[in-house]
């Protein structure tokens, strides 16, 4: 094709121009490309801008457009999908998104680093619903890493001001009307990644609004099964200033690696919830607030939130290990490190705290390490607590209806000789056949039945 007739051409494709110079290829070779990038299937109003999307060997680059990146994001995406490109890069600079949804996407989007793509919230862009989220990742093996995700207080991301976002990132199955199981198994990975939330207390933020989120589709009642299969690892990455940083609901055998992340400012660390999985926790940094009013407590801060209500298949099983937890409090507040709790008709809840470091620093009335209700068969092994007020206590065991705290042991833990308290271990009523070994240094409370305290 003669060179000068290429901007008439273009034009009837309805690109914009492209900078010849700078794509530094020959006509012959830029042509496919436009094509590729124009006539890729994509949503009804999705069109790739080419002054923004260029496509290199094997991978989809977006440049910020100054405005509105909705579009080019998710054209990436779509053509990422359909024409099975393993990775999307997003070029240094800002850009603005509504809603982003893309399903069966298996390959990497990523930026330039986190401090350097960052990918802001626009105001009133996305229609809030039941399980909102600003992106979605729905069934394939979604790779997202060295980017900043940010949510600016003040901006209210649902349309008309009105609704709540349920998680910034999501990663979920298939929706309730489909039948086939494929499209409830999501494989995602969370890489390096900051994710910054509004200000906790926010008008504009809920308490169960999610940093990063892997749960069915449709909440309770998803896909063809009910529930969402595959895998969570979130790593290296910061959280901050959410109702709940990381979000966890997956079934059937699931797995989640949660490794050296910064979770701070968060009402919830980490939620685990109605889960038949496989979960490791090691080597984050939990620091949680708690929401509260001037006059009285809303909930209290946690770093880990376990807790089974629901009849499923399968337990939960926890490797909690070498974490540390700052817990305060509040005016009204107290907090806990590590909580959990599980319904007598629940299925049972299976968990090793070895080598985590606990700081407690409430007052009256102090704040806790470690609580469970209901919870049975755990081990609190070598383990440093750092008792800093009066009130705190390292353990509390008790029952929670007819579901009772049993068989718990607890060995070689530190740091609970300290006079500033009474009691460090409190082996609630109903809990029972529950171990705490000697030398340890604890006071402990005993209003249980047969549980073994040997001397400290």
């Amino acid at each position: 094709m003669p060179r000068a007739l290429l901007p008439n051409f273009l034009g009837t494709l309805g690109v914009r121009e492209i900078p010849m110079r700078a794509l530094n290829l020959k006509l012959w070779a830029v042509l496919p490309v436009i094509l590729l990038i124009h006539t890729a299937p994509s949503s009804a109003q999705t069109v790739c801008d080419a002054a923004e999307v260029k496509l290199g060997n094997n991978f989809i680059q977006v440049a910020p457009a100054g405005a509105d990146d909705t579009a080019n994001i998710q054209c990436a995406l779509d053509l990422a999908v359909e024409k099975r490109i393993p990775e999307i890069r997003l070029t240094r600079g800002d850009f603005y998104i509504g809603a982003l949804l893309s399903r069966g996407f298996s390959g990497t989007l990523q930026g330039s680093g986190q401090d350097h793509t960052r990918i802001s919230l626009l105001d009133q862009a996305i229609e809030c619903g039941h399980a909102s989220s600003a992106i979605t990742f729905e069934g394939g093996e979604p790779r997202i890493r060295w980017l900043h995700l940010v949510w600016e207080p003040g901006v209210q991301p649902c349309a008309g001001g009105s609704g709540w976002l349920a998680s910034l990132l999501t990663f979920t199955g298939g929706t309730g009307d489909e039948t086939s199981c494929a499209t409830d198994v999501v494989y995602a990975t969370v890489d390096r990644v900051t994710l910054d939330g509004p200000a906790r207390g926010s008008a504009d933020v809920s308490d169960f609004t999610s940093g990063v989120s892997a749960w069915p589709r449709d909440g309770a009642s998803p896909g063809c099964r009910n529930l969402l299969l595959g895998t969570l690892r979130v790593n290296r990455s910061r959280i901050s200033q959410f109702g709940t940083g990381i979000g966890f609901s997956m079934e059937g055998g699931a797995q989640a690696g949660v490794f050296r992340n910064t979770l701070d400012r968060n009402h919830r660390g980490l939620s685990v919830s109605n889960s038949n999985a496989t979960v490791v926790v090691e080597g984050n940094h939990f620091a949680s607030v708690p929401t509260e009013t001037p006059s009285s407590c809303h909930d209290s801060a946690t770093g880990i939130d376990v807790t089974n209500w629901r009849v499923q298949q399968g337990s939960v099983r926890l490797d909690l290990h070498s974490n540390v937890f700052e817990v305060s409090q509040g005016g009204w507040c107290s907090g806990f490190g590590i909580w959990m709790a599980r319904e007598p008709e629940a299925p049972g809840v299976a968990v090793v705290i070895s080598d985590n470091r606990f700081v407690l620093s409430g007052h009256d009335p102090g704040v806790t390490g470690i609580q469970a209700v209901g919870v049975s068969g755990a081990v609190v092994s070598g383990n440093a607590f750092q008792i800093q007020s009066w009130g705190d206590l390292a353990l509390y065991l008790g029952s929670r209806d007819a579901a009772e705290a049993t068989a718990w042991t607890v060995v070689s833990n530190t740091g609970l000789e300290t006079p500033l308290n009474s009691v460090d271990i409190v082996l609630g009523e109903g809990s029972s056949q529950n171990v705490v070994g000697p030398g340890q240094g604890a006071a402990v409370t005993d209003n249980g039945f047969d549980n073994t305290v040997l001397p400290q």
